[in-house]
């Protein structure tokens, strides 16, 4: 059950931007999902047996998976040069961007 959901983890988490991300990027971001998804299946089983009523973990599976996949959507996501000029977006780590853009307000 664990490596079937680590997979399935895996799918949810990219596919909300497998169209903004190259490749080797949707697969750091399903490897991370993999790893947390094992991480919350191992510590639900560990710390709360009897109280949670998850049998399949779709809470590991779509929860923690999904969350982090919002999250590397920012991270990760390169504009689409289709696009008009002014509506898309890069990620964090997308494009030529220095420290102070990524935190504007962190001058004092």
């Amino acid at each position: 059950m664990y490596i079937a959901n680590c997979v399935f983890s895996s799918l949810v988490a990219i596919t909300g931007s497998c169209y903004l991300v190259a490749t080797w990027q949707a697969f750091i971001i399903g490897a991370v999902a993999a790893l947390l998804c094992f991480l919350s299946m191992s510590s639900a089983a560990r710390w709360a047996p009897r109280r949670l009523d998850d049998p399949c973990a779709a809470f590991a599976v779509h929860g923690v998976a999904g969350a982090w996949g919002l999250l590397a959507v920012g991270v990760f996501a390169r504009s689409d040069p289709r696009i008009e000029e002014g509506r898309g977006a890069d990620g964090m780590l997308a494009g030529e961007k220095d420290f102070d853009s990524l935190f504007p307000y962190t001058h004092f």
